[in-house]
């Protein structure tokens, strides 16, 4: 996909004040191409995970460079031909200069995700490198390049990892860190079924995972204070035993006590929250906090995670992405330590698309933070909130009048509830062999969200 100066954004604005933003793409010179997998079929889980950036200042002229993490296909990694990372500069005057190839980058792997900290306190940002494989440091050089300091920094986070964030855990002075790792797959460790196969997601067919496939362990690293770093898992209480599907970590102080806790989103596992009792040793208050589920008390996605004191009230909430026909939530802090969903509060319980990266951006300058997030689609014809008859065609089955999808916003007197939260039904095309799956689904017993997908006598899903 290509980049973006600003990416697709879905805007939930504090006011109804509107404004307008410019796609400057073509003029900034930000030209990098994301590549994850082949464009279609995605078989694996990881061809359909990644695309994380970094903006940061690179060489200290003032100026907001841009850092992007690079995918790769199945092909190229067995070959070892996996492309870099890449690197644009910022000329000061609107555009960016590519400069991948001298910056230094040279650790070629799967790329997932990019942290920018300064861990050595040399007042230059470094970089950490989230991958499908193994994870990279690197230092920055002072002069617009980077080396890699992986090994001499004691760093050994292999396999899959999301994302990282960098933070003081113990008040020492020096940026410690804490990596969110998703599951024990990857380009050399296939999982059992392909894309396709035994794995459906409301009646079609689709990758596996992440349920199935075992998960991979989270790591927390102290920063020694030497350039090193020490893993310190279990010693400071910031273990994910269970192994959940990690994909975003943020780091925050959500208790007002002048050190930073670390709120996990896991990806249909509970969430976890380390709160800091001090001297970077943490408990684990997931499920007392009222962050580990929906308000529904459902596990869901958290593809995007941010803390930000919304209200304005002196403390930080908490923001959550996840998958489409599910909500992305948005927990207020109560104080003490205990968090509520307050999404249909904020008018802002939307479950229309996938949503991935989020920030708390104060957008139209009124003095309050609105979230914002990127946003995608999944791969099958989708009608939602409020699905709607489609109109009759010879060509699928999907929009003809014989598949009519159930439901949309309930009525007063909603009719009675579901035995469960999904609905599928076939209905054979009147016109050929192809016949239509379509599924319904109600997250929060509020909306239905229907989807169809077609299949046909030896050529599989259409």
């Amino acid at each position: 996909m290509r980049s973006l100066l600003l990416p697709a954004l879905a805007l939930l604005l504090s006011t109804g004040e509107s404004f307008h933003f410019t796609d400057v793409t073509a003029e900034s010179r930000l030209d990098f191409v994301h590549l994850n997998g082949e464009k279609y079929p995605k078989n694996y889980i990881f061809e359909a995970k990644g695309g994380g950036v970094a903006a940061l200042d690179l060489d200290n002229d003032g100026w907001m460079d841009v850092v992007f993490a690079q995918g790769s296909t199945l092909e190229r990694f067995r070959k070892g031909e996996n492309p870099a990372p890449a690197v644009y500069r910022n000329r000061g005057d609107g555009t960016f200069e590519d400069v991948t190839g001298r910056a230094g980058l040279t650790a070629r792997g799967w790329g997932m995700g990019v942290t920018a900290a300064d861990f050595d306190n040399d007042g230059f940002a470094d970089l950490y490198l989230t991958n499908l494989g193994p994870d990279v440091l690197y230092r920055n050089d002072g002069d617009g390049t980077f080396t890699d300091v992986t090994a001499r920094a004691g760093v050994d986070v292999l396999g899959w990892s999301a994302s990282a964030a960098f933070f003081d855990a113990d008040n020492d002075g020096f940026l410690d860190f804490y990596v969110a790792r998703y599951l024990d797959a990857g380009p050399d460790k296939l999982p059992e079924e392909r894309g396709g196969g035994s794995c459906h997601y409301l009646g079609a067919p689709v990758l596996c995972g992440p349920r199935g496939i075992p998960g991979a362990p989270d790591a927390f690293y102290r920063n020694r204070g030497d350039g090193t770093f020490e893993e310190r898992s279990e010693t400071s209480g910031a273990i994910d035993r269970e192994r959940y599907f990690g994909l975003g970590v943020v780091a925050a102080d959500l208790d007002g006590d002048r050190d930073a806790d670390l709120y996990v989103g896991n990806d249909a596992t509970p969430n976890l929250l380390f709160v800091n009792r001090g001297g970077g040793r943490f408990d684990e208050r997931g499920f007392p906090s009222g962050l580990a589920v929906s308000g529904d008390g459902n596990e869901q996605a958290s593809m995007g995670v941010e803390a930000a004191d919304y209200d304005n009230d002196g403390r930080l909430d908490v923001y959550a992405t996840h998958f489409a026909n599910d909500y992305s939530t948005l927990y207020r802090n109560l104080g003490g330590m205990e968090f509520e969903d307050v999404t249909a509060r904020a008018h802002i319980r939307d479950t229309a698309w996938v949503s991935w990266g989020t920030r708390f951006v104060d957008l139209d300058h009124d003095g309050w933070k609105d979230p914002s997030r990127s946003t995608g689609t999944s791969t099958r014809t989708c009608a939602g909130p409020r699905a709607a008859r489609a109109t009759s065609s010879p060509r699928s089955p999907c929009t003809s009048t014989t598949a009519t999808a159930r439901s949309g916003r309930r009525s007063r007197k909603p009719a009675p509830r579901p035995r469960s939260r999904w609905w599928a039904e076939a209905r054979p095309s009147p016109t050929s062999t192809t016949t239509a799956t379509w599924t319904c689904s109600w997250p929060a017993w509020t909306h239905a969200r229907c989807c169809c997908a077609t299949t046909s006598p030896g050529n599989g899903t259409g």
